[in-house]
């Protein structure tokens, strides 16, 4: 996520995150990385992301890197924390 938000700004990432983290597991999986493994990392990058935006928002509030892409992201996991606490 530190690597994807210093090389591109969110309009960026809303159009290419998707096909680069495509291509980053498709090249772990031609390298022999266990697909299970692989599946588990592509279920937590919103969590990553929202890891990432807690720590620019305490460390650099006006950080560039803080942008309409991490915010939604970080919103899923909001949004997928609340709906699994509810009854």
């Amino acid at each position: 996520m530190y690597l994807l938000g210093s090389c591109f700004t969110g309009e960026e990432l809303a159009l290419y995150a998707d096909d680069i983290l495509a291509e980053y597991y498709s090249y772990l999986a031609n390298l022999g990385v266990d697909t299970k493994a692989i599946l588990e990392w592509q279920s937590l990058v919103s969590y990553a992301w929202a890891d990432f935006e807690r720590f620019l928002v305490g460390w650099s509030p006006g950080n560039k890197k803080l942008n309409a892409y991490s915010q939604s992201e970080t919103q899923k996991v909001l949004g997928s924390e609340k709906a699994s606490q509810s009854y």
